[in-house]
């Protein structure tokens, strides 16, 4: 399939507001993990809140808040003509997550278009449901829309917080939640990111879209070993759709909110698709700094390799990010750096 380039970001997140900021805290490795206050078993709850967002501010406020604010950042790329012809598509949290109904998320989607301010209204707004995978198949919708001519541009968002009494039951059903008594554990998050989207290729830093890939993984529910199945499945699809192998990746990016668990899924996936040996494959984990970023990790990924590029800190021009979510699907997209040294 044709390639579509990422051309501008923006990104809000407990490190910083805006991507270039953001990306570098990520880079040096500082957090803003905290004591909120919510706690569990009688324990306070360590997690990586924004800090411009009030602690009591509900769960969709805090959502739509997050998209606005990356959504103003992105404002500043979009062009005249950009305008014309535009598709908005945004990723919010899970269905099952208790705190956003249908009605909120189509909400986000006019949140989202009347952040761009004034001017002609996107030609399509679409909202799509789900995890971290959510973002990734946001970008497939639009890389369709982009190349059938249906749009000019695109705007690829995501936003998710944590920051919510439900929203911490839920995730503490799945995973343990970190606290002040212990290392271990989840550390709840939130960010909003955005990506803009265009089907030709410029000349300013950017990166290309040249692999996607989707799967599922059977032991998240069946309570089989794991395999690593559906992240094999979607890695292999996302490179055979770039006419690449393992070896050619300079560097791989995930969420990392799953600890160990998480870390075997990607050992395993590396050992059943790696032939050819390479001196080193550096691993770039968001939630080392950010916690668990929920539906906006694999954008977060996008914007963090964006800003590499154009920093000139890459280890080199082909990045393969991956996202997965609770109910076992797993997702990889495959990126190539242009138009500055990596």
């Amino acid at each position: 399939m044709k390639p579509v380039s990422i051309v501008a970001t923006g990104l809000v997140s407990a490190v910083g507001i805006g991507s270039a900021p953001a990306c570098a805290a990520m880079r040096a490795s500082i957090n803003a993990f905290t004591e909120i206050r919510y706690h569990t078993d009688s324990r306070a709850i360590i997690g990586a809140p924004v800090p411009l967002l009030e602690p009591e501010r509900p769960a969709i406020e805090r959502a739509a808040a997050l998209l606005t604010t990356a959504m103003e950042e992105l404002a500043e790329h979009v062009t005249r003509e950009d305008r014309s012809s535009l598709a908005v598509i945004v990723a919010c949290c899970e269905p099952d997550r208790p705190v956003i109904d249908e009605g909120r998320a189509r909400w986000l989607g006019t949140v989202a278009a009347g952040a761009l301010g004034d001017g002609p209204q996107p030609r399509v707004v679409h909202v799509l449901r789900g995890g971290p995978p959510a973002g990734f198949r946001a970008l497939a919708l639009a890389r369709e829309l982009l190349i059938q001519g249906q749009v000019g541009a695109a705007i690829v968002c995501a936003t998710d917080s944590l920051f919510d009494g439900r929203s911490l039951a839920w995730l503490a059903d799945r995973r343990p939640l970190r606290t002040t008594l212990g290392s271990d554990g989840t550390i709840p998050g939130e960010a909003g990111a955005a990506l803009l989207v265009r089907a030709t290729q410029g000349r300013t830093p950017q990166l290309q879209l040249i692999g996607l890939g989707f799967g599922d993984e059977p032991s998240i529910r069946s309570g089989a070993p794991l395999r690593a199945d559906g992240l094999v499945a979607a890695m292999r699809m996302a490179l055979t759709e770039a006419g690449l192998g393992m070896h050619d990746i300079a560097l791989r990016q995930a969420h990392g909110a799953s600890g160990a668990l998480e870390f075997k899924e990607h050992i395993l996936a590396l050992t059943r698709l790696l032939r050819v040996r390479v001196e080193s494959m550096p691993i770039w984990l968001i939630a080392e700094t950010l916690g668990d970023v929920g539906t906006s990790a694999g954008l977060v990924q996008i914007t963090r390799a964006h800003q590499a590029l154009l920093r000139g800190y890459l280890p080199g021009p082909v990045i393969l990010c991956t996202a997965g979510d609770h109910h076992g699907e797993r997702s990889a997209l495959v990126v190539r750096a242009h138009g500055a040294p990596c």
